[in-house]
């Protein structure tokens, strides 16, 4: 008797259980979108569970099989019903136009401003009046005339990289192979050492500095993180109880003692640099912003100059060297330069805007 009890509840539970799991799978079909069938679990982004590749390419795939036939495509991240733009004008429209709409993260609601509290204070993870707020407040830290100034410190960097790959490369009798995506990160991060903190990133100097083990770690996530994030995805209750970190009280720690040594710094020699710090500096004294908001701007600013930046960069030499006439368009546009300088010139106006 009781064992059939037991087995009722258990075949029960797992009815349940199964229907909850499934219960968004018509949302798009109720509402005449287009889209793939959803796969019992993973969604149509399959390599979120299996990470036998980058979610990119699932997202490529769905493009290409919708592009000729929708404007854009429902489709599910795990359980969770979502949305694909297929066309240039619809992704203005969203992204420029009516922006003030589509403003807000869905991402942010994964994390808790008391367990993390840096990165739900960058721009990334902000909603409503505090993202646009804090887009106001940032949005002088990258005019045209502060943008300019950075040229020659990263003129500083680009000559490490020349030197790095003369030592490396050049002045071997052998062929010799680096990896691009590990080139672009060392001189992403001894960018954003140099024109965020002015501090040397040693990423030339070392084969993994200090400031590059904190961007790998940053961009690597924990076992326990990836493992919160998969059951928030399934029970959005949890959301409440497990409030997983992305941010390591060490990267925290570390980004302070950053900060710090550029006050210092700043404080024994005002004309040095840093204009980015400066700024932060400037809101902390004149528009009383709290230290962790100053450090979730700081965080932003690392996150966009390394993991952006050198992605960007990466692929952009990979498509290069897979069409070797534009590589070539673009070599004699460079030496067409008379010197580094020039690019800040007002003639040369259009370098350094892009």
């Amino acid at each position: 008797m009781y064992f059939l009890e037991i087995l009722c509840l258990i075949i029960s539970g797992t009815v349940c259980f199964y229907f909850y799991l499934i219960r968004n799978h018509k949302h798009w079909i109720k509402r005449g979108v287009p889209g793939p069938k959803a796969k019992f679990v993973i969604g149509n982004l399959p390599s979120l569970l299996t990470q036998k590749r980058n979610v990119v390419y699932d997202m490529e795939e769905l493009y290409d099989k919708w592009k000729n036939y929708a404007n854009f495509v429902g489709f599910f991240n795990m359980m969770q019903p979502q949305i694909l733009l297929l066309k240039p004008d619809l992704i203005k429209m969203v992204t420029v136009k009516n922006f003030q709409n589509f403003h807000d993260n869905g991402f942010a609601e994964m994390f808790n401003k008391d367990s993390d509290p840096v990165f739900t204070k960058t721009i990334f993870m902000l909603r409503g009046t505090d993202w646009k707020e804090n887009r106001q407040e940032l949005a002088p830290a990258f005019t045209d005339s502060k943008m300019k100034s950075l040229i020659v410190l990263i003129e500083e960097v680009s000559k490490r990289l020349v030197k790095h790959l003369d030592e490396n490369v050049s002045s071997s009798e052998k062929p010799h192979v680096l990896e691009a995506r590990t080139l672009c990160t060392r001189y992403s991060i001894d960018v954003v050492g140099n024109c965020v903190f002015r501090v040397d990133g040693r990423a030339f100097r070392e084969e993994k500095s200090e400031m590059m083990k904190m961007g790998e770690e940053t961009m690597n996530p924990s076992g326990s993180f990836l493992i919160s994030f998969l059951l928030m995805q399934f029970f959005p209750i949890l959301k409440r109880i497990l409030r997983p970190r992305f941010i390591k009280a060490s990267i925290a720690t570390y980004l302070t003692g950053l900060i710090g040594e550029f006050v210092k710094k700043r404080q024994e020699n005002p004309t040095d640099g840093g204009e980015f710090m400066s700024f932060m500096e400037h809101l902390r004294i004149n528009r009383g912003t709290s230290s962790a908001q100053i450090l979730g701007h700081v965080f932003t600013f690392f996150i966009d100059g390394y993991e952006m930046s050198s992605n960007v960069m990466a692929h952009t030499l990979y498509q290069l060297a897979r069409n070797p006439d534009i590589q070539e368009k673009l070599r004699e546009e460079v030496q067409s330069l008379e010197s580094f300088e020039c690019i800040a010139s007002p003639s040369n106006e259009k370098y350094w805007r892009m």
